[in-house]
């Protein structure tokens, strides 16, 4: 069984020695998923959008999606995804590993916890531990990052406006994005460590002349390697730690009544 999860963009895909592409059946909808290897270590990736970008950020099953990581045994979760910069050096090309959140997101469903009163801690939305990790493995494959920084995250699928950039910089946000939430609450329900690693693709609204779409696919395409690269290193020094207990899972045995008796 796979203890680490990573959740991104299809072509991550290409980060797994062996892939076998498969589907499953959740309480929560279907997931498609691959299984492969890095560097010996087994290690379960989710197409957050499905395969062939089928899900608009608000429309993503991240229920379904990290019900599977859980069930399927993983116990750390990186969350890959784009963003846009708020902030003039954090630069095109950077990568952002935030340790806050703001939810500007409506609408979308929030938590497992529907039936019962579970209020997780999310003074830290992200695991120290996992985050010090892609920190080293960005350093020692030679890409530029921030460690920290506050991630805002926006309802999409269309991108933000100036007067709302503007905004969300004077609440102390530094990065944009669309997909953290409730991927980041869901994974502290289920208590999984749980980290981003986010790809600057543009300035935001108002910081350049337009946002576009072409744009950030065309960032994304150009940093990829590089990103699978640290994704590598990470897995590797994740596999050789062993049993890490700490805020993010205070809720494990409410995670074990929501998994339950996993996939289906």
């Amino acid at each position: 069984m796979p203890s680490i999860c990573v959740i991104g963009g299809s072509g991550l895909e290409e980060l797994l020695s062996v892939a076998e592409r498969a589907s499953a059946d959740t309480p929560y909808g279907p997931v498609e998923y691959s299984l492969g290897s890095v560097g010996g270590v087994e290690v379960l990736f989710i197409p957050r959008h499905g395969f062939g970008h089928r899900y608009p950020p608000h429309r993503v099953p991240y229920h379904a999606n990290l019900y599977l990581a859980r069930a399927m045994g993983a116990r750390w979760v990186i969350g890959t995804s784009a963003v846009g910069s708020l902030r003039e050096e954090i630069r095109p090309g950077t990568v952002v590993i935030p340790d806050d959140l703001i939810d500007y997101t409506r609408g979308r469903r929030y938590t497992f916890y529907d039936d019962r009163a579970v209020h997780v801690d999310f003074t830290k939305p992200y695991c120290e531990t996992l985050s010090r990790i892609l920190y080293e493995a960005c350093a020692e494959e030679g890409v530029e990052a921030r460690l920290g920084g506050t991630y805002v995250c926006t309802e999409g699928p269309r991108f933000e406006t100036p007067a709302e950039i503007r905004m969300f910089r004077a609440l102390g946000a530094d990065i944009v994005g669309m997909t953290n939430v409730p991927e980041a609450v869901l994974a502290r329900e289920l208590a999984l460590h749980y980290s981003a690693l986010c790809m600057v693709t543009n300035y935001a609204a108002g910081m350049q002349a337009r946002v576009t779409q072409e744009e950030v696919y065309r960032m994304m395409e150009e940093v990829r390697p590089r990103i699978v690269g640290v994704l590598g290193r990470a897995v590797r020094k994740i596999s050789m730690l062993g049993e890490v207990r700490d805020y993010c899972i205070e809720h494990e045995e409410d995670a074990r009544s929501i998994v339950g008796g996993g996939t289906r």
